[in-house]
């Protein structure tokens, strides 16, 4: 069937369900006006690396993958035209290399850590994404993303990095950002205690005022630390009181 419309049906978007039963050796599927691909289900490595190649023309690729299932992304093509790529419910996922997409602006990852991102090469790259979700954090990433300038959102799932990561965010990534910053969310682990670098501060609550075009606000502790968020927060006369959904 995939065969029969490549050859007639002039497709912008495509959603395949349920992978996993297709051949090994799959005939080139080539839909000229395909910009939009998303998979759910079983993943099928074979038909995924098929599809990316014959189609350089892509500019958005979700997946939605079952949970049992681990996504290798070795198949992405070098020089891609991905502007677009989300993942979400995977077991896992490796080889995500963002360095092989020039073009990509948005990246949300929900799936379970750890993933595979070499961070340095991207920076190296000079991607610059303009929206991340990110489902853990790293030196590597806090250098990404000090490295430049012009997010607008960012979706991030803090679970046992080191203190001083926490103060590094909010005393150099978020300044960094603070001109395009439009939505911010971070999830906290609850076994971060009160003192923890990632909570919000004082001096946070600062970094927080310079976002002046900052429309979302969105910090989830857990009940013993939310109280003393909100109270910091709502203390605020500024922007970031009328933004903030704890």
């Amino acid at each position: 069937m995939l065969l029969s419309l490549s050859r007639h049906a002039p497709l912008e978007s495509m959603t395949i369900h349920n992978l996993g039963d297709f051949p090994p050796e799959l005939p080139t599927l080539h839909f000229p006006s395909l910009k939009k691909l998303t998979f759910i289900g079983k993943f099928d490595h074979g038909l995924a690396r098929s599809m990316c190649s014959a189609n350089p023309q892509l500019q958005k690729l979700y997946v939605t993958a079952s949970r049992h299932i681990e996504v290798d992304f070795g198949f992405l093509p070098h020089d891609s035209s991905l502007t677009e790529l989300s993942v979400s419910g995977a077991l896992s996922i490796v080889g995500l290399p963002i360095e092989r997409l020039p073009c990509l602006r948005t990246l949300h990852i929900a799936a379970f850590p750890p993933v595979e991102v070499q961070w340095n090469p991207v920076q190296a790259q000079g991607i610059r994404l303009d929206s991340l979700q990110f489902p853990e954090v790293s030196d590597g990433l806090l250098d990404y993303l000090e490295s430049y300038h012009g997010l607008r959102s960012l979706d991030l799932t803090v679970d046992a990095q080191p203190s001083d990561c926490g103060k590094r965010f909010w005393s150099h990534v978020l300044p960094a950002h603070q001109r395009t910053l439009e939505h911010l969310s971070l999830t906290l682990s609850p076994e971060l205690h009160e003192s923890h670098g990632w909570n919000p501060t004082p001096e946070a609550l600062q970094s927080l005022r310079l976002c002046e075009g900052l429309t979302s606000l969105n910090i989830v502790c857990d009940d013993g630390h939310a109280d003393k968020v909100h109270s910091l927060l709502a203390k605020d006369e500024g922007p970031v009181n009328r933004v903030y959904h704890g």
